[in-house]
């Protein structure tokens, strides 16, 4: 009777929307799945066979931090849990990408975000579960949780170029003051020196200005790329090289305002 009535719970679940189990963090509907053990690189493995990694969320890059996911997650090993996706279910090599929840309550990525033990990675179909995440992150760094502790975890500093280019081909969090903006082929350049051919560059592609204006500026006519001028921003993503080192952003949610004063003052 105890197995008919969870079969039972699980089966309501796949039809339920996940917006309903986490009122912060608004998900389509999710799938139920379990979830058997973990691999050292952040694989998830599906009881059917199928390979899970944790959507918006960077894969664990050392031992130590590999460990702590394992004793993290435990829980939500063999149980029943919820498994709803971004608008990709896949990515490119095949792996299902989503977010995961207990049946009784709980989701895996805030689990690891409040711990120290992950950073978030925003991509498209996130919902209001990015600001969620990035609020659990901001969290955990503010009391110095996890891997928070360690230097090499640490915001790096925008003019730091030294620093920024030792880190080129990683996944980084930088912060500073955005001196200028310009605008080419509808492509925008946030530069954050006066000297342009060598300081770091946020750049937004232009197949993606509108999307990321209306994000951090509410807005996207003539002018609202300004508005970030003055401003003191975090910006996460790869660093690579374009002259000096180079962040480019596809989402609004790569950027977070720092400073106090409002956008357009």
């Amino acid at each position: 009777m105890r197995r008919l009535i969870g079969a039972m719970i699980i089966l309501a679940l796949s039809f339920y929307p996940f917006s309903h189990l986490q009122a912060d963090c608004r998900i389509s509907t999710g799938e139920p799945v379990t979830i058997v053990s973990l691999a050292d690189d952040g694989r998830f493995m599906l009881d059917d066979g199928r390979v899970l990694r944790l959507a918006g969320l960077e894969q664990p890059r050392a031992a130590a931090q590999r460990d702590a996911w394992r004793k993290l997650v435990a829980d939500f090993f063999g149980v029943p849990v919820v498994l709803s996706f971004p608008d990709h279910q896949t990515d490119r090599y095949g792996r299902l990408t989503g977010f995961v929840r207990r049946v009784n309550g709980g989701d895996l990525q805030n689990v690891l975000l409040a711990a120290g033990q992950a950073r978030v990675v925003p991509m498209r179909g996130m919902g209001e579960c990015a600001s969620d995440f990035l609020a659990t992150e901001q969290s955990a760094r503010d009391g110095q949780k996890g891997f928070w502790r360690l230097p090499e975890y640490a915001p790096l500093d925008a003019l730091d170029l030294t620093a920024l280019l030792a880190r080129e081909g990683e996944f980084t969090l930088v912060e500073g003051v955005v001196a200028a903006v310009a605008e080419r082929q509808g492509r925008l350049f946030y530069n954050f020196e006066e000297d342009w051919r060598r300081d770091f560059t946020m750049t937004v592609d232009r197949t993606d200005v509108r999307l990321f204006l209306e994000g951090v500026a509410g807005r996207s006519d003539e002018g609202a790329a300004s508005l970030l001028v003055g401003k003191r921003i975090r910006v996460r993503g790869y660093l690579s090289r374009y002259n000096g080192p180079e962040i480019s952003v596809t989402l609004p949610e790569q950027v977070e305002i720092l400073s106090e004063a409002a956008l357009g003052e």
